[in-house]
């Protein structure tokens, strides 16, 4: 299974790990009406019997590092579209210094693939 995961699409892998732990996802455009977050996100998350915070989700499955442009369109999303409450933004592999930097600031999310993998390992037990 663990060795399955690896291989996996990386939209796919973001799904499958955020259900584990006890979050929905969801078409942006089921859950927001503003064509921008259709455009940009990949999905949105809920909380498992909570409705209220929407978790706006940008993937980038890239052969190259996320740099800041990514960021600046999850901070533009984040004040365009006041019902998401936060961005994630996943990288198949990582980001640059410069987007860590701003995305600490801005307080997005980054999560590259190889935690992604990490956590759904720990929630299955696997290792």
């Amino acid at each position: 299974m663990s060795e399955e995961l690896l291989t996996k699409p990386l939209n796919d892998l973001a799904i499958i790990v955020f259900e584990a732990i006890g979050f929905v996802t969801h078409h942006p455009m089921q859950l927001l009406k503003h064509p921008l977050a259709d455009s940009r996100l990949s999905f949105v998350l809920t909380q498992l019997g909570s409705k209220s915070e929407y978790i706006g989700v940008i993937i980038c499955d890239w052969k190259r590092i996320v740099g800041v442009s990514q960021v600046y369109k999850a901070k533009e999303l984040l004040q365009t579209c006041p019902e998401i409450h936060r961005i994630l933004v996943v990288s198949s592999m990582g980001f640059s210094k410069a987007a860590r930097r701003l995305a600490d600031k801005k307080e997005i999310i980054l999560i590259p693939r190889f935690e992604l993998v990490s956590l759904i390992v720990k929630q299955l037990n696997l290792l």
